[in-house]
């Protein structure tokens, strides 16, 4: 068993630095390992966004056989992972990432962005050298939502994604859902536990 808080501010900006946010969150999260291939934490999120309080309850899951090349990862309901590893260089598989974040917008009373999307992914991963590795993201975003809000409309909480408080006045055009891809590189740290 063991009991993890994190403190979690988020920093977000717009595009071109002149308006910032600094948004307080902390996690809280109980583990318990219930055998070799299953870890499991249980607990919530606290954020304070632009929109107002947000609150997510989180189930945080590790599993995998100790032969096996399966993984599955995920803090849910904000993200998952399942792989399979091809050889010791190169991994396959899905995933799925449903975010919702606020950002200021730069021009003065121009009020703040909130995007909503959730993200579901095809992927692989290569290593390139012993910690640096590649990986190409292909997917499609569904419910996907970039709305401009006046700085004074907010909600009185989320929870997860349910909306608690006054309905908003959208200051934008929708936009819809869509194809995605990426390519990234990364530094991995690994950390032996002894």
């Amino acid at each position: 068993h063991a009991l993890q808080l994190l403190l979690a501010p988020r920093f977000m900006t717009g595009s071109n630095w002149q308006s910032t946010d600094v948004q307080p969150g902390v996690v809280a999260l109980f583990e318990k390992r219930y055998n070799p291939a299953l870890r499991m934490r249980y607990g919530v999120m606290y954020n304070q966004d632009l929109f107002g309080p947000m609150i997510i309850p989180l189930v945080d899951v590790y599993y995998q056989q100790a032969d096996s090349r399966w993984t599955f990862s995920g803090l849910l309901p904000i993200k998952s992972k399942i792989s399979y590893r091809v050889n010791s260089n190169l991994s396959v598989g899905m995933q799925h990432l449903g975010l919702v974040t606020s950002y200021p917008l730069a021009a003065q009373g121009a009020g703040y962005m909130e995007r909503k999307s959730i993200d579901l992914s095809l992927f692989s991963q290569y290593r390139l050298a012993r910690n640096i590795h590649a990986e190409l993201k292909l997917g499609y975003a569904l419910e996907r939502e970039y709305a401009q809000y006046a700085d004074d409309d907010k909600l009185d909480a989320r929870i997860a994604v349910i909306e608690i408080g006054a309905e908003r006045t959208r200051l934008n055009p929708s936009v819809s859902d869509g194809f995605f891809g990426g390519l990234r590189l990364f530094y991995q740290i690994v950390i032996d536990k002894q």
